[in-house]
């Protein structure tokens, strides 16, 4: 699981949000030496995020925010955005997160479907469009790997937008197409929740395992379209069914080994991660998660209490607009808290902090890099940009780079290089 899906149902948990603040202070602390050759670094070498998180539209429950693209200038050049997340997925099943592969049950659904999912995924694009219209001047959506290049190059934030889930598309070509032509360049094929033509890694439906027909034909109009593939999240079958099928090469926005310590579904095998350099493709190392908080928040019943929050809320609003927007309301999920006889805070919130960590993550980075080459991997954190957490993340992997005594050559073509060439070899028909 991601920080945001954690972040989607603790919007009324203060204590962990302070948590989260103190332990990102804490992380960021390092001798003022390091400090200034991190400093000197991120602006020679100006990272680009391959799955760096924000949304910019916001349910009415929720309160405006304001968007502010110098507080991470200096820390980035460009991200691509997974912004399939605007969209609830929720868990209706307690699952064991500690197993890996295929689950082959459904425990996490898509709130909306259809044209509810394509209109929610367009009232985004368009708050995207008049926010960056309003920053021109530090911040531009690219829709090619030159542009990507020249902007970062002029010190601006460089956005390419993704879709975190294919279900944004209704499973539908021909609204991918049209996604297209408003500028999306990078769709994952599935996340949480199975889509209409994939499995996840945390809902493999026993009918439809893997890639089926549809997916088949998604996959060749993504080929077709220049709009790149992204198999974090997805069953391991799905993810041997893309590459059988893909013609272009394939990307896992955030994702890590599987063979290393550390647990997130998400991650992979070493035969995996192999098969996908040899497609000319390349992994976005996500922040290493530790195997103990997951088994640490089960015990403590978070997912359990997740489960019964989740199931009060869609008896209660039947209507799949009403519920996810009360699922973004603070004053809702307080209520379903309190009808079921639940703490305000949820049980375990406090192991939120302890999720990830820089040397952990670069843990996994140097093991992928020695199987499969530093042509193959980047940096996809998987964090909200404008989050607490993320400015210690990415001066930690800094730091941590330079401790290890990474070359130059190496940073360039984990930082840049590598996703500009992936970006590349995936081009799109389309002008821009």
């Amino acid at each position: 699981m991601n920080r945001r899906t954690f972040a989607k149902h603790l919007l009324t948990a203060p204590v962990w949000w302070s948590a989260l603040a103190a332990a990102a202070s804490a992380a960021e602390g390092a001798p003022s030496g390091l400090d200034n050759e991190v400093d000197d670094l991120l602006r020679r070498e100006r990272l680009i995020d391959t799955a760096a998180a924000d949304r910019f539209y916001r349910h009415p429950a929720e309160k405006p925010r304001a968007f502010h693209p110098e507080a991470i200038l200096p820390l980035v050049g460009g991200g691509v955005l997974g912004i399939g997340h605007l969209v609830e997925e929720i868990q209706i099943r307690e699952a064991d997160r500690t197993v890996m592969g295929n689950s082959a049950e459904i425990t996490h659904v898509s709130v909306l479907d259809g044209a509810g999912d394509v209109q929610q995924i367009l009232r985004e694009f368009e708050t995207i469009r008049r926010t960056v219209e309003g920053h021109s001047d530090q911040v531009a959506v690219v829709l090619t790997a030159a542009a990507m290049a020249e902007t970062i190059r002029q010190g601006k934030v460089a956005l390419v937008l993704g879709l975190d889930t294919g279900n944004e598309t209704a499973g539908d070509p021909l609204v991918l197409e049209e996604l297209s032509r408003l500028g999306l360049r990078k769709m994952a094929m599935t996340h949480e929740a199975a889509t209409p033509f994939c499995g996840s890694n945390s809902s493999e439906p026993k009918t439809t395992p893997g890639l089926n027909p549809l997916g088949r034909e998604m996959v060749a109009a993504c080929n077709r379209l220049g709009v790149m593939i992204d198999v974090s999240h997805c069953s391991d079958i799905t993810f041997w069914g893309v590459l059988e099928c893909t013609r272009r090469p394939i990307i896992a926005t955030h994702s890590g080994a599987r063979a290393r310590p550390g647990l997130t579904r998400r991650n992979l095998s070493d035969d995996m991660l192999r098969a996908l350099a040899k497609n000319g493709g390349m992994v976005g190392i996500g922040g290493a998660t530790e195997r103990g908080a997951y088994e640490r928040l089960k015990a403590a019943g978070y997912y359990k209490n997740l489960s019964m929050i989740n199931d009060w809320m869609v008896r209660h609003y039947p209507d799949r607009f009403a519920l996810a927007d009360a699922l973004r309301d603070p004053v809702k999920l307080q209520e379903a808290r309190r009808s079921l006889g639940l703490p305000k805070v949820m049980p375990g919130s406090e192991e939120i902090g302890n999720l990830i960590n820089p040397e952990s993550t670069l843990d996994h980075l140097e093991y992928v890099a020695n199987l499969i080459g530093f042509d193959y991997v980047g940096i996809g954190t998987d964090l909200e940009m404008h989050g607490p957490d993320y400015r210690p993340m990415i001066r930690g992997i800094a730091a941590g780079m330079l401790k290890r005594n990474y070359s130059q050559e190496q940073i360039g073509r984990i930082f840049q290089g590598n996703f500009l060439r992936l970006f590349r070899d995936n081009p799109s028909p389309l002008p821009g």
